[in-house]
C-alpha cells in the first residue's frame, strides 16, 4: 500500500524540500523506513524514523500497512510547525490509487509597530538593523508587498525591490519580516531625530510564530525635551522673564 505526502508553502504554493516527518501508528510508535534508489521510502523493521521531502516537496511511502496514522512534522527553519495530521491508509490505496495528504506551512512572521510615546501616532521612516545570535547584521530583501525577508531565502531575485541591511517602518509605522529562521535576535534602532535613543531590543522567533500568529512588538519613542531653570546665583530664587536663544552645533 502507498502513501503520498506533498509539502508546500502556504503563501505562494511552492514546494518545500528537506522537510522531515515521522509517521506514528495507532500506539504512537514511529514507523521505520529505508529509502530506495528511486527516492521512495519502504516501511521496514529497521531503519530511519523520519522521511524527508524531495526537491518537489514530495514523499512517497510504500509497503505501509492499512491503518490510521499520525503524520508529525519536525521543526523546519523559517516556518511554523504544522500540527499533527491524521492519515488513513486503506486496502484500496495501491500504487494506482495512493492515499494522499497535502501539508501547507506558513512562514514565520515578526511585526513591529513604531509609535510616538506621547501622541500614540505611528512613526514612519524609522530605520533598524537586525543582528543574529552571532551579532552578525542580517541582509534583507524588500518585497513588492512591503514586507521583508532574509536575502538568503530568496529564490527568484526578480521579485525583489531591493536588498538592504537597514529595514524601515512604512507610513503606518510598521515593519513586517517573514521567513526568519528560529532563534534569538537583537534589534538596533537608528536614533530618530527629535526623540530619545532606544536601547537594543532582544527578540526570539520560534516555530509558534507564523503569518497566522505573528510575533508582534510595539516600540514607543519618547520625544526629546529640554528643561531650563533660571535662578538668582546669590538667593537661589527663580528668575522670571529671562530669554534664551537656542542654537544648533553650527551656531545657527
Amino acid at each position: 500500500l502507498y502513501l503520498s505526502i506533498t509539502k508546500t508553502d502556504k503563501l505562494d504554493g511552492r514546494p518545500l524540500a528537506n522537510v522531515f516527518f515521522k509517521v506514528l501508528d495507532h500506539s504512537g510508535v514511529p514507523l521505520k523506513f529505508t529509502q530506495q534508489e528511486d527516492g521512495r521510502y519502504i516501511v521496514t523493521a529497521n531503519g530511519s524514523e523520519v522521511v524527508k521531502s524531495d526537491t518537489n516537496g514530495k514523499i512517497l511511502i510504500s509497503h505501509i500497512p492499512a491503518g490510521e496514522y499520525q503524520l508529525v512534522e519536525q521543526k523546519y527553519n523559517g516556518y511554523s510547525q504544522h500540527v499533527p495530521i491524521t492519515v488513513t491508509v486503506s486496502s484500496t490505496n495501491t500504487e494506482e490509487t495512493l492515499a494522499t495528504v497535502s501539508v501547507e506551512n506558513c512562514p514565520t512572521e515578526f511585526t513591529l509597530t513604531k509609535i510616538d510615546a506621547d501622541t500614540r501616532e505611528p512613526l514612519s521612516g524609522v530605520s533598524f538593523t537586525l543582528l543574529d545570535s552571532s551579532n552578525k547584521v542580517i541582509s534583507f530583501a524588500l518585497m513588492p508587498d512591503g514586507t521583508y525577508r532574509p536575502a538568503s531565502t530568496i529564490v527568484n531575485s526578480e521579485e525583489v525591490v531591493m536588498t538592504t541591511t537597514a529595514i524601515a517602518t512604512d507610513t503606518a509605522g510598521k515593519i513586517t519580516i517573514r521567513y526568519l529562521p528560529h532563534g534569538t535576535y537583537t534589534l538596533n534602532e537608528k536614533q530618530v531625530e527629535g526623540y530619545s535613543p532606544l536601547a537594543q531590543i532582544p527578540l526570539e522567533i520560534t516555530s509558534a510564530h507564523s503569518t497566522e500568529s505573528p510575533l508582534t512588538m510595539t516600540v514607543e519613542n519618547t520625544p526629546a525635551s529640554l528643561s531650563i531653570t533660571k535662578i538668582n546665583a546669590i538667593t537661589n530664587e527663580p528668575l522670571s522673564g529671562a530669554k534664551f536663544k537656542l542654537m544648533n552645533e553650527n551656531g545657527s
